[in-house]
């Protein structure tokens, strides 16, 4: 398969693809249907976003899981479980990874980072 990203495109979103960048999920769960012994079903799953994080690696991230779901085959798509867009986490304005370029973060922190 060939890749649309340009070798610079390539190279600034290899920085940002480790865990320290990924937004936490939440596994919910189907209501408890009070058979004891029936293991709870996964419903969906809620991923959470940064504030740190800019509307740029945002998009970024966004694009990726589009084109890793066209990539997928019919039957890892009926297995996957749906997902949905949280809340973005509170206290986490300053939490971001050490290092983080200037254009993985939003706008309030990448200004003092460049000054």
């Amino acid at each position: 398969m060939q890749s649309s990203y340009t070798a610079e495109k390539k190279r600034k979103l290899q920085e940002v693809l480790t865990i320290e960048y990924m937004s936490p999920e939440e596994s919910v769960y189907e209501p408890d249907n009070s058979d004891e012994e029936s293991i709870p079903k996964l419903e969906k799953l809620v991923r959470h976003k940064f504030e740190w994080r800019s509307d740029e690696l945002d998009r970024e991230f966004q694009s990726l899981d589009r084109k890793a779901d066209r990539a997928r085959s019919q039957r890892a798509k009926r297995m996957m479980v749906p997902r949905e867009e949280g809340d973005i986490i509170p206290g986490t304005l300053h939490s971001y990874p050490k290092n983080t370029p200037a254009w993985a973060l939003a706008g309030v922190l990448r200004e003092r980072t460049i000054i």
